[in-house]
């Protein structure tokens, strides 16, 4: 077992402004356990630039939910200056209407970069998030599900009411997103491959399925991948290592 505050943004480039912005500092919830990683290591080779919009880890489940522009760095003190990003629910409907009103943290949608300012340790920082910037709108940014990314997504999301009932118990499938349509996204399931506690392959077993949109709360949170070829002598050709920093342990164990 390793802790995920091991990892590195070790790469940042030398010419961003280090002055310090006046924020309040914030205690990133890095203290928990993952299992090692079996052939890739997630947290090797970040690198980050200012302008980036990155996923961090929450406080409420340990998974990368939250969103944030990064707008300032201390290299010295290895120290990243932030401005969260809010969902504004603009056009949303159905279960994404319900999950908004109930200021619940969505993984996709309109988001806006908010005055709210922090200072995280760099180990805060998963991964950096594909967002489109809406036309005329400088702080509006669109995220949603990349063709070829995975996530986790919400098995049981009609019966989230509040924060509360996300935790641990949470039940998720994980999908591999193939195809963005006019009424949805479709997506196909993963399985996990036998004797390897990271490693997930295509569920040929299971079709394919669209989210359609009013629904797309049910994705809960991107997990970076590695596509694996020749590792395990290439018998994992095609398959698919995954962050265990951003698992549900359900699949882990």
């Amino acid at each position: 077992m390793v802790d995920v505050v091991t990892g590195y943004l070790d790469d940042a480039l030398s010419c961003i402004d280090q002055e310090e912005m006046e924020c309040d500092e914030y205690e990133c919830p890095d203290e928990y356990e993952c299992p090692e990683h079996e052939f890739y290591n997630f947290q090797k080779n970040k690198s980050i630039k200012l302008g980036q919009i990155w996923a961090l880890y929450s406080d409420m489940d340990t998974f990368p939910k939250y969103y944030a522009q990064l707008k300032r760095i201390n290299l010295k003190e290895q120290i990243v200056y932030i401005q969260w990003l809010e969902p504004i629910g603009k056009g949303a409907v159905g279960e994404d209407k319900r999950w908004f009103d109930s200021m619940l943290p969505s993984g996709c949608g309109t988001f806006v970069v908010t005055g709210e300012k922090n200072s995280y340790d760099k180990y805060a920082f998963s991964h950096k998030v594909t967002a489109r910037q809406l036309t005329g709108k400088k702080n509006a940014f669109e995220i949603i599900p990349v063709v070829t990314e995975i996530w986790a997504v919400y098995r049981n999301w009609t019966l989230i009411l509040s924060g509360d009932d996300i935790d641990e118990n949470c039940q998720y499938d994980l999908v591999w997103v193939s195809e963005l349509t006019h009424t949805g996204i479709k997506v196909l399931l993963l399985a996990k491959v036998a004797g390897h506690r990271t490693v997930f392959r295509l569920d040929s077993e299971r079709k394919s399925v669209e989210i359609p949109r009013g629904e797309f709360t049910r994705f809960s949170h991107r997990i970076p991948q590695h596509r694996l070829i020749h590792e395990a002598g290439g018998n994992l050709c095609g398959c698919w290592e995954l962050d265990p920093a951003a698992l549900p342990e359900s699949f882990i164990y």
